[in-house]
């Protein structure tokens, strides 16, 4: 994504909102969004602009939901890979590297 079109989201929002507190509809929890967990917000296109700043922590937790509802897809793909590259791998040792992996990258988002 070009540096130059976030910019101008960021501007629109700072204009509009009075701050640059936006996401991609995509990484965020859609029930959470309209059970209003995360305040007032308003949907252009594929873009949430929220009425309100929230802080880092709330991010936090966003980046985990995103995480949550991918981790399944993330183990398939894994797996996939893993056994294309060699078929000797057993079901055992595939999940296991899945785990590890999945479980490292939850480590890292929530850093």
């Amino acid at each position: 994504m070009s540096n130059e079109i976030l910019g101008h989201i960021d501007e629109y929002c700072q204009k509009n909102y009075g701050h640059t507190n936006w996401g991609w509809l995509s990484t965020y929890d859609v029930t959470r969004l309209e059970e209003g967990e995360y305040g007032e917000f308003e949907i252009e296109g594929e873009i949430v602009f929220f009425k309100e700043e929230f802080n880092v922590a709330d991010r936090v937790e966003i980046n985990s939901l995103v995480y949550l509802n991918e981790r399944e897809q993330i183990q398939e793909d894994i797996r996939s890979i893993l056994k294309s590259y060699d078929s000797e791998f057993d079901e055992y040792v595939i999940d296991n590297i899945c785990q590890v992996i999945v479980d490292r990258l939850g480590n890292i988002i929530n850093s």
